[in-house]
C-alpha cells in the first residue's frame, strides 16, 4: 500500500517533520536539492538517440501525418459527393 501526502515524522537518524511516501518502509525525501539532485542522476542513466535516429523518426513521423492528412482529405470528398448526390446538393 502506497501513502502518499503523509505529513510525518522523519526516520530515525534525522532531524525534523518531512513529507514522505511509505510503500513497506520506502522513505521517498521531497528536499528540492536532492531532487534536482535525483533528477540528475537520472538523465545521466538516459540512452539518449543519436542526431540520425532523431531525424528518421521525425520524418516518418511526419510522413505519417501527411499521409493521414491525405487519406483524411480523400475521404471527406468522397462522403461530401455520396451526399451531394444523395440530396442534389451543391451543384
Amino acid at each position: 500500500m502506497v501513502r502518499t501526502g503523509f505529513l510525518g515524522p522523519a526516520p530515525a537518524g534525522s532531524s525534523g517533520w518531512c513529507a514522505v511516501a511509505l510503500q513497506e518502509g520506502y522513505f521517498v525525501s521531497v528536499s528540492p536539492a536532492k531532487f534536482v539532485e535525483d533528477v540528475r542522476a537520472e538523465a545521466r542513466k538516459v540512452t539518449w538517440p543519436t542526431r540520425r535516429a532523431t531525424l528518421m523518426t521525425t520524418g516518418a513521423v511526419l510522413a505519417m501525418a501527411g499521409l493521414a492528412s491525405v487519406f483524411f482529405f480523400l475521404v471527406d470528398e468522397v462522403i461530401g459527393l455520396a451526399v451531394r448526390k444523395l440530396f442534389g446538393l451543391g451543384g
